[in-house]
């Protein structure tokens, strides 16, 4: 939504493994821009591997906001983001620069374009009686989860599984007010903002984007995400209950360390030790994580489906190819402050939907080892773990 007279926002969403941080950067040099991240797990410090955060020495480059905001211990909402987002755009723009936020998260844009809600407060009361409902589930999310769907079933498509937070705070709105939770949306365009947006959302084919994703897991595990939760456990207070613990990636890494080396809480030589069994158990962890990806890979385009305001942008050149980066920032560039249309090939609206040849691609999707293909590299990262935990 543009609106002459006021400064212009860049927003570049899109699904993990897309792309946009590439694609970002490359803005950020062109426009003389600043990046403010709306990714929920990167405002947190320490969790770096996980959630994908940019180098340092980049962001020394292209100064980044929004990133490690606060520690794995400390609650933050989706109030806290839109308060210190919007200070932080005020700034840039202030500055004569041009915020370009990037991320993934739909509740995080779906506020900074003004999408909040006069929805009832959380009261203690209130939390006291969701949680004794919640109770009742023996904390079976799908339970819990049937229970949102039954009373909002728009806004539940948009909760992220193991999201107790927004389902705690879901059932809480339709219960204390007796309406769903979107009824309590407003119109964005009787919201008065500073800013005027300009929104693109990344995609690629289906099963494109899956290969991406699954490769990616498997190079954050290499990494070292298995040492960074180890080192978040022990020294930084996260657990397996919280917000932070229950994000792709960290919460199947926590799952994986507890049942198959009794991280953190059985004595050390409680895990398994036949070599092909502890092989076993990591590529099923490897599995896990990648198909609870492609998950919330599906779970983030819900949203952005139904905002007209973002135009769906094709990062693929066909194939397994992708869009040159600097090539997409320059169209981007002249479309950002001129208008001029992207080119038409670059459409990627058509995606929205799944055809039935690409439901059927889906169906039968099997995931392709490319980094743990071979069991040296796997006992690489395993023999890496078990120095971690002092395993013998």
């Amino acid at each position: 939504m543009a609106s002459r007279g006021l400064p212009s926002v860049l927003f570049i969403a899109g699904t993990t493994a897309v792309g946009k941080t590439d694609l970002s950067i490359q803005l950020a040099k062109l426009l003389g821009g600043e990046i403010v991240s709306a990714d929920s797990v990167q405002v947190y410090k320490c969790m770096d591997i996980g959630s994908a955060k940019i180098d340092k020495s980049i962001r020394d480059e292209v100064r980044h906001h929004m990133i490690d905001v606060v520690d794995v211990r400390t609650p933050f909402n989706v109030a806290d983001f839109c308060q210190l987002a919007n200070e932080a755009m005020i700034d840039i723009i202030k500055r004569g620069k041009v915020p370009i936020v990037v991320g993934g998260t739909s509740f995080y844009f779906n506020f900074l374009m003004g999408g909040e809600t006069g929805a009832p407060p959380s009261t203690e009361s209130s939390r006291a009686y969701i949680d004794e409902l919640l109770a009742e589930d023996g904390g079976d999310w799908d339970k819990s989860f049937s229970r949102l769907q039954s009373l909002d079933p728009t806004y539940a498509a948009v909760v992220q599984c193991n999201d107790w937070y927004r389902l705690k705070r879901g059932l809480d709105i339709c219960i204390q007010s007796g309406r769903t939770v979107t009824s309590f949306k407003v119109d964005k365009h009787d919201v008065k903002l500073p800013y005027s947006y300009h929104c693109l959302f990344l995609t690629m084919p289906r099963v494109q984007l899956y290969r991406r994703i699954d490769e990616r897991c498997e190079i954050m595990t290499k990494n070292g995400l298995l040492k960074e939760v180890i080192d978040l456990v022990r020294n930084h207070g996260l657990v397996a209950e919280s917000p932070p613990g229950k994000s792709i990636g960290y919460c199947e890494t926590l799952k994986y360390l507890s049942e198959s080396w009794g991280f953190p809480h059985s004595p050390c030589d409680d895990h398994a030790t036949d070599r092909n069994t502890i092989r076993k158990e990591f590529l099923e962890f490897i599995s896990d994580y990648q198909a609870s990806t492609r998950q919330l890979a599906c779970k983030q385009m819900v949203w952005f489906k139904r905002e007209d305001s973002f135009h769906w942008l094709n990062m693929s050149s066909g194939g397994e190819g992708r869009l040159s980066v600097e090539l997409v920032a320059e169209r981007v560039k002249d479309w950002f402050l001129t208008g001029r249309p992207l080119p038409p090939e670059w459409d990627g609206s058509s995606l929205k939907k799944l055809t039935r040849v690409q439901e059927k691609e889906l169906m039968l999707y099997l995931s392709v080892r490319t980094i743990y293909s071979s069991d040296d590299d796997i006992d690489k990262t395993i023999l890496e773990v078990t120095d971690c935990l002092n395993y013998k």
